[in-house]
């Protein structure tokens, strides 16, 4: 059930109503009994949300950032990028710390509002994951950290919320993310939760299926979201000074950021070689993908990491602008041996299910 701080009759009431019919209470996200000081943090957290959802800005409900000198050089990194009085640190509804941009940025603002992003969705997926997994083989003499019975990779980390999610879980997560500010902002989290950190590999690596060089276009409203470019309007093989200025000069772009291209192949052997238990008995029992489009190129320059399927379970987008094709995006999936699922309804994306999957897209 809701519980709202307009519950008619009182929400003290409502509860005591379930308890005096003899049932257990307990907050879904963090599955915290709701009796004496857990009841009463609950009700604060009930009328703080109520609070920020209608009685002003969001962002005047959450402090800004004060440095401490446990994260000391975190923080100078970001101030370094020039974020500082940019970003903030949000306390999530699963009990961990995140930093993320103060405002102009869809996660961002979700989570500072809300205390999660994509909650149900991002749960489910590690929970399916999870599931799949049972049954396999336990990693050879893996009892305990810093041997872990689930690998996930999140590629296209943002601020880190899928990444930071399954660790908490007790996940080995694998956060992979293109952009400077957002790398900054998931290494300051991992600096305020300690207690995960040690189950975290982040590695800053702009992915796709060629070596080149690439800019990353940043949205004014989605700050975090960047979209990558690497095709220069003059039909060469390097952006020229005067091709990103004009993009940056575009309506709506924040900034531009330029990077070089990686395959996912080299990264994840050069993660392997620093850390060769990062991967439980070689399975990676779950990747997550949202790279705005480039899904098909950064899986491709996986080598034979999706034909092995040595990753068990991908949770991945899909648009009609994909880069390379929708069709040849599932085509691909589908020929290296995974079964395509729609996440919403677990309707199987074959034949005619297929066909209204696009028609929706």
């Amino acid at each position: 059930t809701e519980v709202w701080e307009t519950l008619q009759g009182g929400k003290a009431n409502y509860l005591t109503f379930l308890k005096d019919s003899g049932y257990d209470l307990y907050r879904c996200e963090d599955r915290k009994a709701l009796t004496g000081a857990g009841l009463e943090e609950f009700f604060a957290k009930v009328k703080e949300l109520h609070m920020q959802e209608f009685c002003g800005d969001v962002a005047e409900a959450v402090p800004m950032v004060e440095s401490t000198d446990q994260c000391a050089a975190e923080h100078a990194a970001l101030n370094k990028l020039g974020m500082e009085g940019k970003y903030r640190v949000a306390d999530t509804t699963l009990g961990f710390k995140i930093a993320v941009y103060a405002q102009g940025d869809i996660v961002s603002d979700n989570i500072i509002k809300h205390g999660f992003w994509e909650l149900g969705q991002s749960e489910e997926f590690f929970k399916k994951a999870e599931g799949l997994a049972q049954g396999r083989p336990a990693p050879t003499g893996c009892t305990s950290p810093p041997c872990h019975r689930y690998v996930g990779i999140d590629i296209g980390a943002n601020v880190g919320w899928y990444t930071l999610l399954g660790a908490k879980r007790g996940w080995k997560m694998i956060g992979m993310e293109g952009t400077e500010k957002n790398a900054a902002l998931i290494r300051l989290s991992l600096c305020l939760n300690p207690d995960i950190a040690e189950r975290v590999q982040l590695r800053k690596a702009l992915l796709g299926d060629e070596p080149k060089t690439c800019i990353i276009q940043y949205m004014e409203g989605n700050f975090g979201d960047g979209t990558m470019r690497c095709d220069p309007p003059s039909g060469g093989t390097e952006w020229t000074d005067e091709e990103i200025a004009k993009v940056e000069a575009s309506p709506h772009v924040a900034a531009v950021e330029k990077g070089q291209i990686e395959l996912l192949a080299d990264v994840l052997r050069e993660l392997e070689a620093k850390d060769p238990k990062m991967v439980s008995g070689g399975d990676i029992h779950a990747l997550k993908i949202d790279v705005e489009s480039s899904e098909l190129l950064v899986l491709r320059g996986g080598g034979d990491l999706m034909p092995s399927k040595r990753v068990r379970t991908i949770f991945t987008e899909v648009w009609e602008t994909l880069k390379g094709g929708k069709e040849n995006f599932l085509a691909f999936l589908k020929d290296s041996g995974y079964d395509l699922y729609r996440c919403e309804d677990r309707k199987a994306l074959t034949g005619a299910g297929l066909e209204e999957f696009f028609a929706k897209v």
